[in-house]
Parts: C-alpha cells; sequence; structure tokens
C-alpha cells in the first residue's frame, strides 16, 4: 500500500485548511500592514506641507523626497495590483520634482496637498477592498475544516453500522453453533451410540432427525437479509412445515415488529427457530401454530403445538439436556425486555409478551 493511499482523507483536509488558514492570515496581516504603513507616510507628507510657512513656503524638501522614497518602496509589491494607486504615486513623484524647482510656488504645494489627501482616500478604499478579498479567502479553510469534520462523523458512522452488523453477525454464528450443539450434535451422538449396539432402527431415527435439523437449520440461516422479518418468519415457518411434516398454522398481525430494531427483530426469529425446533424434537405434535399480533404498545408472540406436552421438573429449575432450548428461549426474550410463559394445555403453549417493545 502506496503512501498516498494510507493517507486519510480527513487528515489532508485537515492540514490543508489549518495550512491555508494561517497562509491567508499572514498575507493579509502583512498586506494590510503595508497600506497602513502606505497611510502613515502619506499623512507625513501632507503634514510637512501644511505645516510648512505660507502653506507650502520653505518646505523641507530633504525630508519629503526621503518620504516619497519609503512610500515608493512600501508600495512596489502591491502597486501591481491597483493601477490607479501606482498612477497616483508617478503623478505625485512628478509634481514633487517640479515642486522642488520652485519651492515657494504656493499654488503648486496646494496641488501637492490635494493629491495627497486623494491618494490618501485611494488607500484606504484599496485597503478596506483588500480585507473584504482575504476575508474572503479565509471561507475556503472554513469550508475545508467542516468537509473533514463531515468526512469524520460519516466514517464513525459507517464504523458504527459496520460493527453493528459484525455484531449481529457473529451473534447469529454463535446461535447457530449453539443449537447445533444442542440439537443435531446429540442426535449425531445417540446415533452413534445406538449403531454400536447394533439397533439399526433407533440409530437410523437419531440419524433422519439430525438431519432434518441440519436441512433445517440451513434454510433458517440462509434467508436472504433483503427480506423484512415477517418474511423471514413466514420462511422460518414453511420450511419447517416441509422439513418436519407438521402442519403449520401461521398468524401475523402486528406493525410493531416492523419498527423495532434489527437486532431484536433477529431475536424474535431466533426465538421462533428456537421453539419450533423444541416442537420437532419433543412434542410428538402433528399440528402446531404460531400467531404474532399488537396489544397497544406490546407485542404478543404465542407459539402452540398439541403434542404431549412437558414436565414441569425440566422447566423450574432441573431443566434436564433436551430441554437446554426453554433456557435460550428465556434469556432472548429478557433481553429484550420481555417475559415468557410456558404453559402445559394438551400440549405446549409458549406465551410471550414484549411490554413497549418500540420504546
Amino acid at each position: 500500500m502506496t503512501f498516498t493511499r494510507r493517507l486519510k482523507a480527513e487528515y489532508v483536509l485537515i492540514f490543508l485548511a489549518v495550512f491555508s488558514f494561517f497562509v491567508t492570515a499572514l498575507f493579509r496581516s502583512r498586506a494590510l500592514r503595508t497600506y497602513t504603513l502606505l497611510d502613515e507616510d502619506f499623512q507625513k507628507l501632507y503634514d510637512s506641507f501644511s505645516h510648512s510657512d505660507s502653506a507650502g513656503c520653505g518646505a523641507d524638501m530633504e525630508l519629503i523626497f526621503s518620504l516619497l522614497d519609503t512610500v515608493q518602496k512600501h508600495a512596489l509589491p502591491y502597486t501591481y495590483f491597483s493601477p490607479s494607486l501606482n498612477k497616483s504615486f508617478s503623478i505625485i513623484s512628478a509634481r514633487l520634482t517640479s515642486f522642488s524647482d520652485n519651492p515657494e510656488d504656493v499654488q503648486k504645494s496646494y496641488i501637492l496637498i490635494s493629491e495627497i489627501q486623494s491618494v490618501q482616500n485611494l488607500i484606504h478604499i484599496k485597503q478596506r477592498e483588500l480585507s473584504a478579498g482575504y476575508d474572503s479567502l479565509l471561507f475556503f479553510p472554513i469550508i475545508l475544516g467542516i468537509l473533514a469534520v463531515c468526512t469524520i462523523l460519516y466514517k464513525r458512522f459507517v464504523q458504527a453500522s459496520e460493527l453493528e452488523r459484525i455484531t449481529l453477525v457473529n451473534k447469529k454464528q454463535r446461535d447457530f453453533s449453539r443449537n447445533l450443539h444442542d440439537t443435531v450434535a446429540q442426535d449425531l451422538a445417540a446415533a452413534r451410540v445406538y449403531l454400536e449396539n447394533g439397533d439399526i432402527q433407533k440409530s437410523s431415527f437419531f440419524a433422519d432427525r439430525a438431519l432434518k435439523e441440519t436441512r433445517y437449520m440451513i434454510d433458517a440461516m440462509d434467508s436472504s437479509p433483503d427480506k423484512n422479518v415477517t418474511e423471514l418468519i413466514e420462511e422460518t415457518v414453511r420450511s419447517f412445515e416441509v422439513n418436519y411434516k407438521i402442519k403449520m398454522e401461521f398468524v401475523i398481525a402486528s406493525k410493531l415488529i416492523q419498527e423495532i430494531p434489527q437486532s431484536a427483530q433477529m431475536e424474535i426469529l431466533y426465538v421462533i427457530q428456537e421453539s419450533l425446533s423444541n416442537i420437532a424434537r419433543h412434542s410428538d405434535a402433528g399440528e402446531a401454530c404460531v400467531k404474532i399480533v399488537d396489544a397497544g404498545h406490546s407485542l404478543k408472540i404465542t407459539i402452540r403445538d398439541n403434542g404431549k406436552g412437558f414436565e414441569e421438573d425440566n422447566l423450574n429449575g432441573k431443566p434436564d439436556r433436551k430441554h437446554h432450548g426453554v433456557k435460550n428461549i428465556r434469556e432472548r426474550i429478557s433481553s429484550l425486555g420481555g417475559s415468557v410463559q410456558f404453559i402445559n394445555d394438551g400440549g405446549c403453549v409458549i406465551a410471550i409478551s414484549i411490554e413497549n417493545i418500540v420504546h
């Protein structure tokens, strides 16, 4: 990677903003200082004539020409930008030369005084124009500074979005790994034990169930990120119905689920996947139902099956390995600030309520 590529755009903008600001401020200060000196020197010229006896008679010509030399030295770098000012200097220089031949000429001294005042007025005008011009140039580093700040904020936003995306991906991978361990891995281990013991029927059953669980999990992971959460949940339910041959009813009448953060939507999707996986593994159900509705500012999710239900001890302090998914469901719903109930009612009913989920 070259040096140019390593150099970040915001640092370049900040450097240019600071550099151009100080360069502009330096030239502004020096230029205005020069015009101030010009004005002071012309004021001295004016005073040398106006304070002389008889309005110019007896003026100190040596002092006047010395001041004129100083004026021309100060003006030389800047008169290029002001032809009118340069012309005025030439006229005054010529008149002073003419006046030096006859320093007693009162009329010429009055003319010089008038022209010096005109030049001073012109200097003041040019000074204001110069100041306005440099002030306009100072907007350039300000704009560069704003661009640098916008670039930094944009990169921070992109980094935050990328971090959130990576966090979600990592979480989904961890959940997939955990679900893989709690379902497929256990079924394959059981199939191996029964196969070693010569029980082909049971080993075939667990191997077949592991295959179905694998297909279901792959389908769940392969859901398109472009789809909204409603489509993802419906796709999960239909995939479950096809893989496990369990008749499914799916009802969703919720606007709140579309308004919550993506991370919360994914948690709800994982809960539904976990619940359906438990139905397939433990319920011996033939039918199941997933229902998602709004109740005011609360989101209600009900997952019901017509299977054999469950043992109360496995849900109240003594969970066995096959009900580890129940713990996962509780943890996920708790992270969303909701509550979950497991009801044994001619099957299993998982009743989830999340209050004020949008806030």
